[in-house]
């Protein structure tokens, strides 16, 4: 392999430099350099780096002139991720160019956010046939999306012109687990597929720390680390801030529900404003050869778990107490939690299976066409979600069976848009991941609320 020339690299931010010539001014920094140097090191070597650097060393240069410079002279993929989106739009738009122009590097750069970012045309589609429910407001906004969309490069959510409500962007931007892929009527105009094409052909791909943990999620789960998977393959990984990584690290190695996640999902099935309904669950019945009132009882079931999601917070919260967290491990008792938590947990976990039982028995009644429908295909989706909450609530139920799992309930507060139905009121959240086990409770500003995450070794 060849080997990055470093006196090369580390002069073009020396005073005079092709770099630093184009900087304001610039002001050595010992500091930099000698960062500069390591990570040069680290990628002649093949070796894993960590270095501590503080406020206005200037890491993002010390770190791009060797990515950019080993792009161009392998043709090898550098991963940069960084903390969050906002980073991110900082070394795409000033950084990087600035890098570049002064390397006269021709190494294509593309930034990537998570796909929940950008707009997909076929649930925008399904989305506009939805009777509107909530008067003139829910239809200007969701009419505002589609004349954007029209126009749109990108499909991305920061070049919408106006901020859409939380509650219409869950509703039509994309989601791995209800995307269609091949059999999608809108695949050829996919935003999400042109972004992954793009970053394909790239040299530098920018992503934060949840996409970049997202895609080592998919290829620990099977999509191996030689083939695209929500990335295309890389060879070098520079994770700036990478002391914010065990929230992004804990969030895509782990299962998790919430109240408001189970709102957002049972408002998607069926919501009614006004005395008008939609959802659905009505388009799905609609698709029936007959009417057989199926919708009345899945619409009961809905209720029902509305309630059981509710009647958990409580009891939670008081178990965690003052200290506002309470722990289950296998070698303690449960100080209550069997008689307040674990039933509750357990009705839940039926009222879940039931309801998707039910549904799918709908499903398995529609015609054969209705396979490929957009609809049933988002309501396997939800069905499939249910399962894995009902999952998680079984694992706590049993937590001493599981010596090698460390399980909590903890205080946290809670968003009002997160819950897409909720009000931003109780919410509850459960997480299965690796490698030890927890739980998590929420609150919103007004009140508390709980919340169980649950992760293993």
């Amino acid at each position: 392999m060849q080997k990055l020339d470093a006196d090369d690299i580390i002069g073009a931010l020396r005073e005079g430099g092709s770099v630093a010539s184009r900087l304001e001014s610039f002001e050595p920094r010992q500091a930099q350099l000698d960062l500069m140097e390591l990570i040069i090191r680290c990628f002649n070597d093949d070796a894993i780096g960590a270095a501590e650097a503080g406020t206005g060393v200037g890491k993002s240069f010390a770190y791009l002139l060797p990515a950019l410079e080993f792009a161009a002279l392998t043709e090898e993929r550098v991963v940069v991720s960084t903390a969050t989106i906002t980073l991110q739009q900082q070394l795409f738009g000033k950084d990087i160019p600035l890098v570049s122009a002064a390397l006269d590097s021709k190494v294509k750069v593309v930034l990537v956010k998570g796909r929940g970012n950008y707009l997909c045309l076929r649930r925008l589609e399904d989305a506009l046939r939805e009777p509107d429910l909530a008067g003139g407001e829910e239809r200007e906004e969701i009419d505002g999306v589609a004349r954007w969309a029209e126009g749109s490069r990108t499909g991305g959510r920061d070049e919408l012109p106006f901020a859409p409500s939380e509650d219409l962007w869950s509703r039509v931007c994309s989601d791995a687990d209800i995307c269609m892929g091949r059999r999608c009527p809108w695949q050829t105009r996919c935003f999400v597929l042109a972004l992954r094409r793009e970053a394909a052909s790239a040299g530098l791909v920018v992503v934060n720390h949840h996409l970049f943990f997202a895609d080592l999620a998919a290829r620990r789960d099977g999509a191996g680390y030689g083939s695209a998977a929500v990335l295309p393959p890389y060879s070098r990984v520079i994770i700036d801030e990478a002391h914010t990584i065990e929230d992004a690290a804990t969030s895509f190695f782990s299962k998790e529900f919430s109240r408001p996640g189970i709102l957002r999902h049972l408002g998607r099935l069926h919501r009614k404003r006004r005395n008008r309904e939609g959802g659905l669950l009505l388009r799905l019945c609609s698709m029936l050869p007959s009417d057989d009132n199926s919708l009345k009882g899945l619409v009961a079931g809905i209720d029902g778990l509305r309630k059981a999601a509710a009647a958990l917070d409580a009891p939670a919260l008081d178990l965690c107490g003052a200290e506002g967290v309470f722990r289950f491990s296998a070698g303690k008792t449960g100080a209550g939690a069997e008689g307040s938590i674990f039933p509750l947990l357990i009705a839940l976990r039926k009222k879940l299976l039931d309801f998707a039982a039910k549904t799918r028995e709908l499903i398995g009644a529609l015609p054969e066409s209705a396979d490929d429908d957009s609809t049933t295909w988002e309501v396997k989706a939800i069905l499939r979600r249910f399962d894995a909450i009902a999952g998680i609530c079984l694992a706590f139920a049993e937590y001493r069976q599981k010596e090698s799992e460390v399980m909590w309930i903890e205080r946290r507060k809670a968003s009002g848009a997160e819950g897409g139905g909720g009000g931003g009121r109780l919410s509850r959240r459960a997480r299965w991941s690796w490698p030890k086990a927890c739980a998590k409770a929420f609150s919103s500003p007004t009140k508390p609320s709980s919340a169980f995450r649950r992760r293993w070794r």
